[in-house]
């Protein structure tokens, strides 16, 4: 029972936490995007410091990162960004 209720614990602190990147991940995006069109263009990526990572996080190749893509690059690479720095340069 004892390991029942740390493991529930532990997982309730991490679900929290994943809340707390996921918005991260939407404020980081949302400051990326300009000129608030829900998509970060290549001009958009050059004038940020995601310009080398704009064709791996562009998973459907269509010229403009969505937020549904820089959300599944960032926590598939989560090793790549840590917290509060932008993604480093390659």
């Amino acid at each position: 029972m004892k390991k029942l209720m740390i493991f529930t614990a532990a997982a309730t602190l991490s679900t929290f936490a994943m809340a707390g990147d996921v918005e991260k991940i939407d404020t980081d995006f949302d400051s990326l995007d300009n000129n608030d069109d829900m998509h970060i263009s290549q001009e958009e990526a050059d004038d940020n410091n995601i310009s080398h990572y704009f064709s791996e996080i562009d998973s459907n190749e269509d010229k403009v990162l969505s937020l549904e893509e820089y959300r599944d690059y960032i926590v598939s690479h989560p090793s790549s960004v840590e917290e509060g720095e932008e993604l480093p340069e390659s």
